[in-house]
């Protein structure tokens, strides 16, 4: 770093948290884009405690693998599925 510093002529500043700050920053310019346009969005991260989260799993008897299936239903809707090695639950929610 004090290389770095040498080079631009300033002290660098390294924050405690530096491996997100990338995806801090993009998460406030995109919530300040959506209140400036007033575009709709499907992010639910602002009223997560408004949200019904239920997870399930199943075990899959399509193989001999019997995967390990884990569904999250949010508000009664499939939102999220993994666990299953060739795919068969995880892409029939892409497809739907």
């Amino acid at each position: 770093m004090k290389a770095f510093e040498e080079e631009v002529g300033h002290e660098i500043t390294v924050p405690k948290h530096f491996g997100v700050m990338g995806a801090i920053g993009s998460a406030i310019l995109a919530k300040e884009q959506i209140e400036r346009t007033g575009k709709k969005t499907k992010f639910t991260g602002f009223s997560l405690s408004e949200v019904d989260f239920k997870p399930t799993s199943i075990i899959c008897s399509g193989c001999s693998n019997s995967c390990e299936v884990i569904r999250i239903y949010t508000d009664g809707k499939i939102t999220a599925t993994w666990g299953d090695k060739f795919g068969k639950w995880t892409n029939a929610l892409e497809t739907n």
